[in-house]
């Protein structure tokens, strides 16, 4: 993907480093981070970019969710452009912070939207009797394991990759009844969310 500097919002950064290049920077991110997290990294970073070098004062008229966003994203350009040192003592003069949940609200807000669980089981239902065998299969696996979408693809096509060889051992314990996925760290394990096992019966 080829992305140019005067078609995105990149005028704060080409400031600071005037060889920046978004592609590189892209890819980068895609290859220190998860799918998900690179390309929300990319796209906040692309929106807010004039912050880097201008005024944090329009941070805080951004909702709580988007700010928090913005700055997680400005940081990590930040370390990219080599100016983490400074953009951190910039933040701090201007006396903003990252809001973080601690993990029981997290675990609450994730338990209490939309009753996610109910949902998914009656769209399960709803779709059981239309798939395969094999795409019904996967989908108790996502369900049994709660592996996010990418990582459950990963480890299902993993597992049947080692059964077919015979080595599923390698990666599913017998006595623990459990995946081994900490023995993939390029898969399972990066700096943000990692999955280290999966219980599953």
């Amino acid at each position: 993907m080829c992305v140019r500097l005067g078609s995105l919002a990149w005028w704060g950064i080409a400031l600071v480093r005037n060889n920046f290049n978004p592609s590189d920077f892209r890819t980068w991110l895609f290859n220190k981070y998860s799918k998900t997290y690179a390309y929300n990294i990319f796209n906040y970073s692309r929106k807010y970019s004039k912050m880097i070098s201008g005024d944090l004062n329009d941070l805080e008229l951004l909702s709580p969710r988007i700010r928090n966003h913005a700055i997680k994203s400005l940081i990590v350009l930040s370390k990219y452009l080599g100016i983490h040192q400074q953009f951190k003592q910039k933040l701090s003069n201007f006396g903003i912070k990252a809001y973080r949940q601690d993990s029981f609200t997290s675990f609450l807000r994730i338990l209490n939207t939309n009753n996610n669980g109910n949902d998914i089981v009656k769209w399960l239902k709803e779709v059981y009797p239309i798939l395969n065998d094999n795409e019904n299969i996967f989908l108790r696996f996502c369900l049994y394991s709660g592996l996010r979408k990418a990582e459950a693809i990963t480890s299902f096509n993993r597992t049947i990759e080692l059964h077919n060889k015979g080595l599923l051992n390698e990666y599913y314990d017998n006595n623990l009844n459990c995946l081994l996925h900490f023995k993939y760290p390029k898969d399972f394990i990066r700096k943000t969310k990692n999955c280290f096992i999966t219980f599953y019966y």
